[in-house]
């Protein structure tokens, strides 16, 4: 093939949290070390997320709406999907991809449907445990069906075919800034605290009440790190508490927090778990109870199945189950080692690989079949066809 076949256009779906954006970006990563050209199509919360992030792929925003809620939201949702469908069409007629990934997000039930309906094949990466609202409807008529997980719910049998295991994409700073975990030499324990996209200000309230639970010795082995709007107001509390703190509502060097951490609370949205079992650190896991279709209980579930941490529900025992949970690791600091240690097990994520394969597979595969059974030329990356036994899971 020339050097212009070896390249295809790609464009990129995700919206809504940073779940969706950040194996996005993992994968946008991937397309550029192989030199193809791919876009990114998001809405604008998505956008957002995508400000933070140092990446220079061409962006463009569509108008993405939730048809849950009551009768005004479903009544809103008809003429503002048909618009973000329009949008769609224009920006694929302009672009001309060869194939659109989705991952996800109210964003890609209109963008989707428009690629299907110019017959751009369209693949589907679910990153949760539990197939998501507008992935669901998506799935019917997407080419590949990558999944995060090998016993993903709400599969259909009609598409086990389809589906391929991928994994979930992890970006590159944080692969580059995962160590092996150590225990700290001087005893004291950083405690960082990620609320994620949703649900964050449950937390602001919460580690407050846990902490002054802990014993006086114990709150002076801790130093925390934790992402918050109201940072005056947690520093007060902190204060009070003696308690070492930094507080700050976004860091933009996470993956080095991430690896210099000896304990994580978090919610569970799909990244997060990924990104601590790549870092290798033990957590203790509170999902967010009003998740969609309750995934990140699932994902928090399977995290803790592998040894590396803690399920937490939010509920009124909440700060007590917390300070116990903190207070026994602090006393047995060979439970987070032994918990770092099994994540650590778990072999690293090539699912930003595989996915790129997918879409460079689907790409020439929409070309000509014939291009795909020909002999490759041994000086370029050979195409893979994705199979069901590939991938990282959980």
């Amino acid at each position: 093939m020339s050097p212009r076949t070896n390249r295809h256009r790609f464009t990129l779906v995700a919206g809504g949290t940073g779940g969706h954006l950040f194996p996005a970006v993992a994968v946008l990563e991937e397309l550029a070390k192989r030199n193809h050209t791919a876009n990114l199509l998001c809405d604008k919360r998505a956008a957002l997320h995508l400000s933070r992030q140092a990446i220079t792929t061409k962006t463009r925003r569509i108008v993405a709406v939730s048809p849950r809620g009551g009768l005004l939201a479903k009544v809103r949702f008809v003429p503002l999907f048909a618009i973000g469908f329009c949008q769609a069409l224009i920006f694929f007629l302009a672009d001309r991809p060869t194939t659109v990934l989705v991952f996800g997000g109210y964003v890609s039930a209109p963008t989707a449907l428009a690629a299907w309906l110019l017959r751009i094949p369209v693949i589907l990466h679910e990153q949760n445990r539990v197939l998501g609202w507008a992935n669901r409807r998506i799935a019917h008529f997407a080419r590949h069906l990558a999944l995060s997980f090998t016993d993903t719910d709400g599969l259909q049998p009609k598409w086990q075919k389809r589906a391929v295991v991928t994994g979930m994409p992890i970006r590159q700073e944080i692969i580059s800034a995962a160590t092996p975990y150590t225990l700290p030499k001087d005893k004291t324990f950083r405690l960082l605290v990620l609320g994620g996209s949703q649900g964050a200000e449950a937390f602001d309230s919460l580690l407050p009440k846990a902490l002054a639970r802990l014993t006086p010795e114990s709150r002076t082995r801790l130093t925390i790190t934790q992402q918050t709007d109201k940072t005056t107001e947690l520093q007060t509390q902190y204060n009070e508490l003696k308690l070492s703190s930094e507080l700050a509502p976004y860091f933009s060097d996470i993956a080095k927090r991430l690896a210099a951490s000896d304990i994580v609370i978090a919610r569970a949205g799909a990244s997060t778990v990924a990104e601590l079992i790549t870092s290798a650190r033990a957590a203790l896991l509170i999902p967010y109870p009003h998740a969609t279709e309750d995934h990140q209980r699932h994902n928090a579930h399977a995290f803790a199945e592998t040894g590396g941490g803690l399920v937490l529900e939010q509920s009124p025992s909440l700060a007590n189950d917390l300070a116990s949970a903190i207070q026994t690791w602090l006393d047995n600091p060979s439970r987070i080692e032994s918990a770092a240690t099994a994540l650590r097990a778990i072999p690293p994520s090539a699912a930003a690989e595989q996915l790129a394969d997918c879409l460079e597979f689907a790409a020439e595969s929409s070309r000509t079949e014939k291009a795909i059974q020909a002999p490759q030329d041994s000086s370029r990356r050979q195409v893979k066809k994705p199979t069901r036994k590939q991938g990282w899971v959980l």
